[in-house]
């Protein structure tokens, strides 16, 4: 039987430190695994990855359908959205009337 591992707890003040380090565009990866790894880490990675979401209309609808399938939703944390939605000449034309 093989030797039970050590267990290490880091206080939560620390690991939210060092998530804070990470840049969620450079450290995506990284941040994706911390999702993971416990309750506690995804609650703080997906803090940090979804804090400021940039998409168009067919990488929202992606997302939305993505994040609402889950048990815990990530769509609480984001902080800012932009939309980059791309309209035909006559929805424009629509939208000025």
């Amino acid at each position: 039987m093989a030797a039970p591992q050590p267990t290490c707890r880091l206080p939560n003040e620390v690991l939210s430190s060092i998530v804070d380090h990470l840049d969620p565009i450079a450290d995506r990866s990284t941040l994706l695994v911390l999702l993971r790894v416990s309750a506690a880490m995804w609650d703080m990675s997906a803090r940090r990855l979804y804090r400021e979401v940039t998409l168009d209309d067919a990488q929202m609808s992606k997302l939305v359908r993505r994040l609402s399938s889950r048990g815990r939703t990530a769509l609480g944390f984001i902080r800012s959205m932009k939309l980059e939605i791309l309209l035909a000449k006559r929805d424009c034309a629509r939208l000025r009337t």
